[in-house]
């Protein structure tokens, strides 16, 4: 974990990431999440990738639809980025239904996209656009 934490801290200090933590209002102490924008594109693409988890007794109770809906705020108005892109294992009917909820539109299939536990999983590409760009 100190690993992790290490290289959050580099990318961030690159500005290449945002990596936040969410916790419940009533327990703030108590981490039950994380919500990061990752691979920050600055020039023409001004983008980045999406990336988001929760304990599992925080399911369902709407912190990620919260936390998600903050979060382009942040990437669009303070940050700056046009696009943002989340990549979903299409088994992962929540979270497919979080990215919809907060606006997100299905571009299509990654195949063998991202390495996990050792296996190559395929990924759903959703994908969000500053709107307030024309």
């Amino acid at each position: 974990m100190a690993e992790r934490l290490r290289a959050q801290l580099i990318e961030a200090e690159l500005d290449h990431s945002l990596c936040t933590y969410l916790s419940a209002k009533s327990a703030p102490e108590h981490v039950v999440g994380a919500l990061n924008l990752r691979n920050i594109t600055r020039g023409p693409m001004m983008s980045c990738v999406v990336g988001y988890g929760l304990a599992p007794e925080a399911v369902g109770c709407g912190f990620m639809s919260e936390a998600i809906d903050r979060i382009v705020d942040v990437a669009f108005d303070d940050i700056g980025l046009h696009r943002l892109e989340i990549n979903i294992v299409p088994r992962n009917a929540r979270s497919i239904a979080v990215a919809e909820r907060c606006g997100f539109r299905r571009e299509g299939l990654s195949p063998r996209y991202l390495k996990i536990n050792g296996r190559w999983e395929d990924h759903v590409r959703y994908a969000r656009l500053n709107e307030a760009e024309r």
